[in-house]
């Protein structure tokens, strides 16, 4: 029996939660992504909501005084 991920994960850089982010939280399951990954830098301080974070994204959220929250 298989378990984990069925499927192909989307993906999304930090530097596009930027682009996106309009308030100081926001839901990435609810536009489509289910990972974020580290590839740039958060510029103010969010609450991320995904199903994964590589540890290196997690790190860069937090240092940047927001939080990533596992859905």
């Amino acid at each position: 029996k298989k378990r984990g991920i069925i499927g192909p994960v989307k993906a999304i850089n930090l530097r596009d939660i930027n682009k996106l982010a309009k308030t100081d939280e926001i839901n990435l399951q609810q536009l489509g992504y289910d990972k974020v990954l580290a590839i740039g830098k958060l510029t103010k301080p969010l609450t991320i909501k995904a199903r994964f974070f590589s540890a290196g994204a997690t790190e860069k959220i937090e240092k940047a005084g927001g939080k990533a929250v596992k859905l």
